[in-house]
């Protein structure tokens, strides 16, 4: 190829883009990835007093909404007075929302007897008022089924069961459940800090059970059983991870226990929330709700499943998730429906309402690609440098020389293959003529791609899950 040739045009969604030589700044508001891309993202507010106002289809909440997976409740709910007339709502929202519904268990309990069939029947009455209301269960998360039962914790009335006895009691505790309801997807969730971690200690470094050990346990009782595991949740507030034991990292130990639980292919969450926060003040629990992300996120955390859970006093309000004025000072509220939606946007699944960039969309409007103001690409597929792009037109977007080569491509599912070398960092970029520009808005490069089909970016390629 030669330098002197032009990139003659970009073919593909007439609606993503209209792209002519030199430069698209497309100033839309992108309404985020949609729920069959990228992670899992749950919620459960805690109950405030414009709880069931969430179940309006008009709330305020309608990019959060757009974007939820999962809604998890208690399954105790449905023994409150208002359950067949607030519960339908909410079940019934849930359903015209394609949002999954995800109950809280207990799994094991003492008031049982740690009797996994007994605690079944009983779950299993709750879940028939469920039925009731018209609604479906997809999900059941058993809280902290092992650190109620097994030995090594206080537990009530010394039931101290070893750890191969909780799993196989747990077990049929989902059998139980499987008998009546056999669609619902199983996972448990253990309090982090109380537990070791192979060599991560326990929150104060005292003696514990090894919660690897507690997880590999279920998995044989599973396998013998005919039983899956669904997804592992760790709770382990901000303040936990944040001051472990000296010596110790409590981020690497959420780290150790997300690669260990994915790497046999199972789903990891971490419920993001605040102890302090969530007892003293909205402001602290949002601050330290989002200072946990990117803590996680430094540590090299890449959790399937992010789960925005609480069960404090604070946030006093669950809407809108866009208040006016924003709240900025102590003793203002910040939403649950704000605080999850700041949440999304920093782990990547929306956008903010302001955003201004290069986006390569879908006919449906769904993003596949986008170039921000500072130059950073994200996909939603994967980078591929140095081969051949290949694609159709029809439904790729596609980057030609003058020649009809096709220098680079992105394809309908988020993938951006490159006939040559992506270049990031570039302080200074000084495109060649002939080449694709992205500009930002006061008209400075941000990106190019040559027509070499080399990518060159002010900033950095992130490539989504």
């Amino acid at each position: 190829m030669k330098s002197e040739r032009r990139l003659i045009g970009v073919l593909g969604w007439a609606a993503a883009i209209a792209c002519a030589m030199g430069v698209l700044w497309c100033a839309e508001v992108a309404e985020g990835f949609g729920k069959d891309h990228g992670k899992v993202y749950v919620m459960r507010p805690n109950v405030t007093s414009d709880f069931f106002d969430l179940f309006e289809d008009d709330a305020a909440w309608q990019r959060v909404m757009s974007r939820l997976d999962v809604f998890r409740f208690h399954l105790n709910r449905v023994n409150e007075s208002d359950w067949y007339t607030n519960g339908a709502k909410m079940m019934g929202f849930l359903n015209r929302h394609e949002m999954e519904s995800c109950v809280i268990t207990g799994g094991l309990r003492a008031f049982s007897g740690c009797d996994g069939e007994e605690q079944g029947r009983r779950d299993l009455l709750k879940l028939h008022k469920v039925s009731e209301v018209g609604g479906v269960v997809d999900q059941m998360i058993m809280d902290a089924a092992f650190r109620n039962s097994i030995e090594g914790f206080p537990n009530p009335q010394g039931l101290d069961l070893t750890i191969e006895e909780a799993a196989a009691e747990i077990v049929e505790y989902m059998q139980k459940i499987h008998s009546e309801y056999p669609e619902i997807k199983i996972g448990m969730n253990e309090p982090v800090p109380w537990y070791w971690w192979e060599s991560y200690p326990e929150h104060m470094g005292r003696p514990a059970p090894d919660l690897k050990e507690c997880i590999d346990a279920l998995l044989a009782a599973c396998a013998a059983e005919g039983e899956t595991l669904w997804f592992v949740h760790a709770d382990c507030p901000y303040e936990y991870a944040n001051d472990p034991p000296a010596g110790f990292d409590g981020w690497a130990k959420l780290v150790a226990m997300q690669e260990y639980v994915q790497g046999l292919g199972i789903p990891f969450g971490l419920m993001h929330n605040s102890r302090d926060g969530g007892n003293d003040s909205d402001k602290l629990y949002f601050e330290r709700t989002m200072l946990g992300l990117q803590e996680l996120l430094a540590a090299g955390g890449d959790p399937w499943e992010f789960a925005l859970q609480s069960w404090y006093t604070h946030p006093l309000a669950v809407l809108p998730e866009d208040p006016d004025p924003l709240p900025q000072n102590e003793g203002d509220i910040y939403p649950f429906t704000y605080l999850t939606k700041e949440f999304m946007i920093a782990s990547g699944a929306l956008f903010p309402a302001d955003y201004r960039g290069f986006k390569v969309t879908r006919g449906d409007g769904e993003i596949l690609a986008w170039v921000s103001e500072a130059g950073d690409l994200t996909l939603e597929g994967s980078l591929i440098e140095n081969t051949t792009p290949r694609g159709t037109g029809g439904s790729d977007l596609l980057v030609k020389d003058d020649e009809g080569t096709v220098v680079a491509v992105v394809t309908s599912s988020g993938t951006m293959a490159l006939l040559g070398t992506a270049y990031e960092g570039q302080s200074t970029l000084s495109p060649p003529a002939g080449s694709l520009v992205i500009k930002n808005g006061a008209g400075e490069a941000v990106g190019y791609i040559s027509a070499e089909g080399d990518l060159y970016l002010r900033g950095n390629v992130t490539s989504a899950p």
